[in-house]
């Protein structure tokens, strides 16, 4: 018994020994390799839950952010839904009459498409854009303009063309007593041959410059005196 109990004492004595002594003789506790490899995994899932959690609450405030400009444009877009449809927009183009009369242009130059020498005359027409209640009203766009005749064997001649650009075009409003129109001026080339006393025909079109449509009108006017 009494050598039992120094053995134990001797045993304890190098035990404590070893862990004062020497730190490598230390005993450490290592978990089965399972248990492990599930704590890394806890820790691992819980970071990724942290981030999606930061992640979501920066969708849902970009979300709110998001419904609060379709809110407001909605508003907005109804608002000037009304507008839309409250503004006067060309529905037809109308002929207001012309004049026509010979110019101090050089009679030396030739008609168009011909040899011959021809006479210069200026030809001004009135055209009206209307809207839907058949008011006159202005617009922006581009128009283009052909004068020409027909002689008496049912040949067309072609007397003069002009295209005439936005800005022109606003140049050319007119609105007096005489009523509210584009007032348009075509420099025109009568040929020597062409048959004297005759109607001259007008063809205008128009296109509106906001919704790409385009009107056309004709008309006439007296050739000029000799």
């Amino acid at each position: 018994m009494t050598s039992r109990r120094a053995s134990f004492a001797l045993l304890a004595a190098a035990v404590t020994w070893c862990g004062i002594a020497l730190p490598g003789c230390s005993a450490t506790l290592v978990p089965p390799d399972g248990l492990t490899d599930a704590r890394v995994q806890a820790v691992e899932l819980q970071r990724r839950v942290k981030e999606l959690e930061g992640t979501t609450a920066e969708l849902q405030a970009q979300l709110a952010a998001a419904q609060e400009q379709l809110a407001q444009a909605n508003a907005v877009g109804a608002a000037d839904r009304e507008v839309a449809e409250a503004t006067p927009r060309m529905v037809t183009l109308a002929f207001a009459g012309g004049s026509a009369e010979w110019s101090t242009v050089p009679a030396a130059a030739d008609a168009p498409g011909t040899d011959e020498a021809g006479r210069h005359a200026l030809v001004r027409v009135a055209v009206e854009p209307r809207d839907g209640l058949g008011r006159v009203l202005q617009v922006a766009g581009r128009c283009e303009v052909t004068v020409a005749i027909v002689d008496p064997a049912g040949k067309v001649i072609e007397l003069g063309h002009r295209a005439i650009a936005p800005g022109e075009l606003r140049a050319a409003w007119r609105a007096a007593f005489m009523g509210t129109h584009y007032s348009l001026e075509i420099p025109v080339v009568v040929p020597a041959s062409a048959p004297p006393k005759v109607v001259w025909t007008v063809a205008v079109s128009c296109t509106d410059g906001w919704t790409r449509q385009t009107f056309r009108t004709s008309g006439s006017v007296a050739a000029p005196r000799q």
